[in-house]
C-alpha cells in the first residue's frame, strides 16, 4: 500500500515539473484517499503554493478529490460520518513513541510517550513551519533539481520528527531520494544509507532480530537527515542567487520560476 500511495506522489511530482499544478493535486489527493501518510508531503506543496507555482484553485482539487472517493463506500451503506472520520480516527490507535520506526523517539523511552505523543506533532508542525517559512523567504529559483530535492527532504523531515511513526512510513522518503540522486549524484550515498536503515527495521519485523539497535538505526538516519538538510540549504542559497540574476534590473522582488 506505501508503494501505491508513493506511486501517487510520483506522479504528483511528475506533473510538477510539467508545470501542471491542476493534475498535479488529482495525483496528491488520490494518494491521500489510500492513505493519510501522503500528508507528509504538503509542507512542501505549501511552499510552492507561497511561492505562487500552485493556485489556491488547484489546492482545493485535493480535498475534493478525497470526497470523491468516498462516494462508493457511502452509496453501498457505510454512514458518511464514519467515512469523514477515518483518518481522525486513526490518529489516536497508537500511543508508542515509535513503532520501530527509526525516527528521533527512538532515542526517547516510551515510559514518557503522554508528554511526546501530543506535543510531539506541535513540535515537528512548529519545525515544519519554520522549515517553510525559511524557504518561502529566500524565493529561490526552482529548477527540478532543487523541486525534487525539497520535496524528498519534506518527506524525511517531517516522518523523523513526528512520534507514532511506523518503520514503512520512511518508504516515500527512500524512493525520492533514490530520483534525487539521479538529479544530484553527491547525494547517492543517502538513499544507499536510507535502505540499510529499513533493512535494519524490517529485518526485525519479519525474522525477529536485527545488526543493530533501533537506537543506533536513528542516529544514523539523523545523520542523513543533517546531511540532507545541509545540502538543500547550500541549493537553496545558489537558488537565491539565480533568481537574483534573472531579475530585470530595477524591478521589485518577484516569485521564483521554474
Amino acid at each position: 500500500i506505501d508503494g501505491i500511495v508513493t506511486s501517487f506522489l510520483l506522479a504528483s511530482m511528475y506533473y510538477l515539473l510539467k508545470q501542471r499544478d491542476m493534475m498535479a493535486m488529482v495525483a496528491f489527493g488520490l494518494g491521500l484517499s489510500i492513505k493519510f501518510q501522503a500528508i507528509f508531503l504538503a509542507p512542501f506543496l505549501l511552499v510552492l503554493f507561497l511561492l505562487r507555482k500552485l493556485s489556491f484553485r488547484s489546492l482545493l482539487l485535493a480535498p475534493a478529490v478525497v470526497l470523491i472517493t468516498l462516494v462508493p463506500s457511502w452509496i453501498i451503506g457505510r454512514p458518511l460520518d464514519q467515512l469523514l472520520m477515518i483518518y481522525v480516527n486513526q490518529v489516536g490507535s497508537f500511543d508508542a513513541l515509535t513503532l520501530d520506526a527509526p525516527t528521533f523517539y527512538a532515542l526517547i523511552d516510551n515510559s514518557v510517550n503522554y508528554l511526546f505523543n501530543l506535543g510531539g506533532v506541535i513540535i515537528a508542525a512548529a519545525i515544519v513551519m519554520i522549515a517553510v517559512f525559511t524557504v518561502y523567504k529566500m524565493h529561490p529559483f526552482l529548477k527540478p533539481d532543487l523541486l525534487v530535492g525539497l520535496a524528498a527532504a519534506c518527506l524525511l523531515l517531517v516522518t523523523y520528527i513526528l512520534p507514532m511513526m511506523h518503520e514503512r512510513y520512511f518508504f516515500p522518503a527512500e524512493v525520492f531520494f533514490l530520483l534525487f540522486a539521479f538529479y544530484r549524484p553527491r547525494i547517492a550515498f543517502v538513499p544507499i544509507g536510507l535502505q540499510i536503515t529499513a533493512l535494519v527495521t524490517y529485518s526485525d519485523y519479519f525474522f525477529g532480530r536485527t545488526f543493530l539497535p533501533l537506537t543506533t538505526d536513528s542516529l544514523i538516519m539523523l545523520a542523513l537527515l543533517v546531511f540532507v538538510l545541509y545540502d538543500i540549504a547550500k541549493m537553496l542559497i545558489e537558488g537565491r542567487e539565480e533568481a537574483k540574476r534573472q531579475m530585470p534590473t530595477g524591478s521589485p522582488a518577484a516569485p521564483s520560476s521554474i
